[in-house]
């Protein structure tokens, strides 16, 4: 690729003028400004082929061995930005290569036929990130750790990672069966095989920016620890009772931890969904939220819908989905947890901007439910129970 001192920034007549970098896989490169035609009113997309222009070709042939290929780094004005230096790569192939290198070769430069290749200028300064308006950017460079990553937390997992957090943490001690494919985020490769293992390895062909690490793959190892772990974000998936209750206990006891958040789905169709965020002004975590908002919910008669977060589920709610399988689980598919998880990974970007100790309640917009969202907070008061010395 280009240096970055090959820049165009000193030229009075930037639209005009190429600086052409050639040599072997970007090293023994050498540098010539040349008057370029003006640059055609089209652009294009894609390799296409052009005859070639730089006099500095031979001297960058006789840096390379024979038999190889010569590859070209520019950096050019852009098209419709004359102010804003663009990189592009070409490639000349090995036999016109080795005509340039040989003395008594017919070719010239203006004979020169290079291959223009796609490039991902990945630069800050020429590049803005698709996603930097919406709540999804604030995960950015972030730390974050999911606990359970089934049905929701595969997928939040990996919608996280698509914003660049500098580090996500999996735990999840349970495989990988094929009924799981129908919904969760894995392929029939990764059957056999434990969660989160298979879920490291796909996120990080999502980002090689991100540290994706696989730790203890059990949550209750790290509350039985009597510590929370540094990171911006905890998420806990697992819908786990005891999970919550002792998160609940060492987040009362810790005085500096991070936004803690506690997700859910329903068991009827995977299309409604809760998100319990638990600042450091709760004493507690998300379960300490979660119980104080129950009441204030169910007396909310708008907010029908939504009880069944804080109901017994009622027969025929949750599936049974093979004969001898002891734990009934919830309906839903792909495309219900995909939707839910995008909106719980939204709610949260929101939340690490601005956090808000409370209860979001939404749906899907297939669900057909409404309110469609709402979000309750929570009000610390002198009745707030401390779980430390609940019974």
């Amino acid at each position: 690729m280009a240096s970055g001192s090959c820049t165009p920034r000193h030229c009075r007549n930037r639209h005009r003028c190429l600086w052409s970098c050639c040599g072997r896989h970007g090293r023994g490169l050498c540098c010539v400004r040349r008057r370029l035609p003006e640059p055609p009113a089209r652009r294009f997309c894609g390799p296409r082929e052009i005859r070639g222009f730089s006099p500095c070709h031979p001297r960058a042939a006789t840096t390379s061995p024979a038999g190889r290929p010569i590859y070209l780094s520019l950096v050019v004005a852009h098209p419709t930005e004359i102010d804003l230096p663009t990189v592009v790569v070409g490639r000349i192939d090995s036999a016109s290569a080795d005509q340039i290198r040989s003395r008594s070769g017919t070719i010239t430069p203006l004979q020169t036929r290079i291959g223009w290749m796609q490039i991902s200028d990945e630069r800050p300064t020429v590049t803005t990130p698709r996603d930097h308006l919406r709540p999804a950017a604030a995960f950015r460079d972030a730390s974050v750790e999911i606990w359970g990553c089934g049905g929701l937390g595969s997928w939040v997992a990996e919608f996280i990672t698509r914003a660049r957090p500098a580090r996500v943490v999996l735990r999840d001690p349970a495989g990988v069966h094929r009924g799981h494919l129908v919904r969760q985020n894995y392929t029939e490769l990764d059957v056999g095989e434990f969660k989160v293992s298979q879920l490291a390895t796909r996120l990080n062909t999502i980002s090689d920016t991100t540290e994706v690490v696989v730790e203890s793959p059990f949550a209750l190892d790290v509350v039985y620890q009597e510590s929370i772990p540094e990171c911006d974000l905890i998420i806990d998936a697992t819908v786990n009772e005891t999970v919550a209750f002792r998160l609940d206990q060492v987040a009362a006891g810790a005085s500096d931890r991070p936004l803690l958040a506690q997700v859910a789905t329903d068991a009827g169709s995977g299309t409604l969904g809760l998100v319990v965020v638990a600042g450091n002004e709760v004493v507690g975590g998300p379960h300490t939220v979660d119980q104080a908002m129950a009441e204030q919910v169910l007396a909310d008669g708008r907010l029908e819908p939504y009880r069944i977060f804080w109901s017994p589920t009622s027969r025929g709610e949750e599936l049974n989905p093979s004969p001898g399988c002891s734990v009934p689980t919830y309906h839903g598919s792909a495309a219900d947890l995909a939707a839910t998880a995008g909106s719980i990974v939204g709610l949260l970007g929101q939340q690490l901007t601005a956090p808000a100790s409370g209860v979001h309640l939404f749906a899907a917009a297939h669900s057909g439910t409404q309110p469609s969202y709402r979000f309750e907070p929570y009000m610390v008061t002198e009745r707030t129970i401390d779980p430390t010395t609940a019974d």
